[in-house]
């Protein structure tokens, strides 16, 4: 079989050799007072506000024993908290995996067995959906992305997690995205799949505790 490959006419683009979350807020100092993510309406976070809430959510899960080898799944919808979320996860140390928000209980409980998380990250319109699939996983904790005063249906809210600020960056953190594979090897999987894409060796990735296919 014959292969056809289309190489783009711009030059290679350059990994940096710094973890995504390094990426993102480098220049944080720079533009500090900037705002660096909105919804466009009622939440915006300056650079510096990012930085902070992200460094503080990685100290509060790092209080909790949350780090490397612990992982947590993400069921919202675009927010800029869903950043927060993310980076917070990723510098603690921890791997996040992200589920799709429309997913019923039974997927979502698939994916967060397979993921063996601790924690869901959810908001109120998708809290019933959490709740159900928690049950007789590894999550012990569901909090939810909502503003002061909001109802959050009893459970804690993403800012109660928060501590002091944790500084250092979590290069270990592997973030997954949510695939189908057979009971069991999703992670293995997706982390062989990540390893061929970055041309990183799974065995440098403590976080992930699978072996190669």
């Amino acid at each position: 079989m014959t292969s056809i490959i289309h190489a783009s006419p711009l030059p290679p683009v350059e990994i940096p050799d710094c973890s995504i979350t390094a990426m993102v807020l480098r220049r944080a100092d720079e533009l500090a007072d900037e705002v660096a993510i909105t919804d466009g309406g009622a939440t915006s976070y300056t650079f510096s506000e990012l930085r902070s809430r992200v460094r503080r959510l990685a100290g509060g899960l790092a209080a909790r024993g949350i780090g490397p080898g612990s992982v947590v799944g993400i069921m919202a919808p675009n927010l800029p908290d869903y950043a927060v979320a993310f980076h917070g996860v990723a510098t603690a140390g921890a791997a996040n995996t992200t589920i799709n928000p429309t997913y019923g209980p039974e997927e979502v409980r698939f994916q967060l067995t397979d993921a063996g998380a601790r924690l869901l990250i959810t908001t109120p319109m998708f809290l019933e959906t959490a709740r159900a699939a928690a049950e007789g996983t590894a999550v012990t904790e569901i909090a939810v992305i909502a503003p002061a005063g909001a109802d959050t249906g009893g459970a804690i809210r993403l800012e109660d997690l928060f501590g002091d600020e944790l500084l250092q960056d979590g290069v270990a953190a592997l973030a997954l995205p949510c695939v189908y594979a057979p009971p069991g090897r999703a992670n293995e999987i997706m982390a062989h799949a990540a390893s061929q894409k970055l041309g990183i060796p799974i065995a440098e990735w403590p976080t992930i505790g699978v072996p190669a296919p």
